[in-house]
C-alpha cells in the first residue's frame, strides 16, 4: 500500500465509526499517509488500534497517532456502564495474575530442567574424567617409552655431533688462519691503492689548476681575437664605404673624360704640332688605333 492508497483509506476512516482495529504493517506509507491518518483520527473516535510498523513514517507523527488512539480508548472506556468497567478491571487484574503465575511456573520448569541437565552433565563429566584419566595414563606410559628411546637416540647423535664438531674446529682454525693471511694481503693492497688514489688526486688537482689557468688565458686570447675581428669588420665596412664613394665620384667625372669610364672608347687626341686646327677627314672618320697592352709591348 503506497501513499495514495493510504490517503484514500484515511479519508474513509474519517466517516467510519464501526472499525476499531486496523493493521497496516510492512507497507510503503510515508509522511503524507501519516498526516491523513492524523486528520482522520481527530474526527474518528472509534478506532483504538493501528499497527504501522515497518513503514517510513516520522516518529513525531507516530506519537501523535498514538496519542489520538489513547484518547479514543479512554472515550470508549468511559462510554461503558460502571459495573462493566469494574468487571473489566477485575478481569485485567486476574489476567495479569495468571500471566505472573504462568511465568513463575515456566521459570520453575526451566530451573528444574536446568538442574536435571546439570546433574546429568556432572555425572557424564565424572564418567568422562575417569575414562580420560585411564586414557591419559596409557598415553603417558607410551610417551615415557617413546621419550626413553628418543633420549638414547639423542645421546648417540650428540656423540656423533661432538666428533664432527672437533673435526670442524680443526678445519675452521686452518681456514681462519688462511683467511687472516688473505685479509692482511687485501689490507696491504688497500693501503697501496689508497696511496695511489691520493697521488692521483693530487695530480688531478694540479691538472685542474693548470687547465683552469690555460682556460683563462685562452679566454683572454679569444676576447682579444673577437675584439680584433670586430675592429677588422669595422675597417672593412669603412673601406667598403670609401670604395663606394670613390666609384660614385668616378662615375660623376666619367662624362668629362674622353671615352667615358671605358678607356677603349677614348678617342686619340691630336698631335700638339697640329695646334687647334680641325682634324682631317680621315682622322674624323676613323679613330686612331690604340696599341694593345701586353707583355710584349712592355
Amino acid at each position: 500500500l503506497d501513499d495514495a492508497g493510504g490517503v484514500r483509506l484515511a479519508a474513509g476512516l474519517a466517516s467510519n465509526h464501526g472499525l476499531e482495529v486496523l493493521l497496516l504493517r510492512n507497507n510503503s506509507l510515508h509522511e503524507a499517509s501519516a498526516l491523513a491518518l492524523t486528520e482522520a483520527l481527530e474526527r474518528n473516535t472509534s478506532m483504538t488500534q493501528i499497527n504501522l510498523e515497518l513503514n517510513s513514517i516520522d516518529m513525531r507523527l507516530m506519537v501523535k497517532i498514538k496519542q489520538l488512539l489513547g484518547r479514543n480508548a479512554k472515550i470508549r472506556e468511559k462510554g461503558l456502564p460502571g459495573k462493566y468497567r469494574q468487571r473489566i478491571k477485575e478481569l485485567k487484574q486476574f489476567e495479569q495474575e495468571v500471566e505472573w503465575l504462568n511465568c513463575g511456573l515456566e521459570r520453575n520448569r526451566l530451573m528444574k530442567r536446568k538442574a536435571l541437565w546439570k546433574q546429568a552433565a556432572k555425572f557424564q563429566e565424572l564418567t568422562d574424567e575417569k575414562e580420560m584419566g585411564k586414557r591419559r595414563q596409557r598415553e603417558a606410559e607410551e610417551r615415557i617409552e617413546e621419550l626413553l628411546i628418543t633420549q638414547n637416540n639423542v645421546e648417540e647423535e650428540i656423540r656423533a655431533l661432538e666428533a664432527k664438531l672437533g673435526t670442524l674446529r680443526q678445519e675452521g682454525s686452518y681456514e681462519i688462519s688462511q683467511l687472516n693471511l688473505r685479509i692482511e694481503g687485501v689490507q696491504g693492497k688497500m693501503e697501496s691503492v689508497g696511496k695511489h688514489l691520493q697521488s692521483t688526486r693530487s695530480q688531478l688537482e694540479e691538472f685542474e689548476d693548470k687547465a683552469s689557468n690555460e682556460i683563462e688565458k685562452k679566454s683572454e686570447e679569444l676576447d682579444r681575437a673577437l675584439k680584433g675581428q670586430n675592429s677588422a669588420a669595422l675597417l672593412a665596412s669603412a673601406a667598403q664605404r670609401g670604395l663606394d664613394s670613390f666609384s660614385s665620384a668616378l662615375k660623376a667625372i666619367g662624362e668629362d673624360i674622353a671615352g667615358g669610364d671605358n678607356p677603349r672608347q677614348r678617342m686619340a687626341r691630336l698631335n700638339p704640332e697640329e695646334g687647334a686646327s680641325k682634324p682631317s677627314k680621315d682622322a674624323t672618320k676613323k679613330p686612331l688605333a690604340r696599341p694593345r697592352s701586353g707583355r710584349g709591348d712592355r
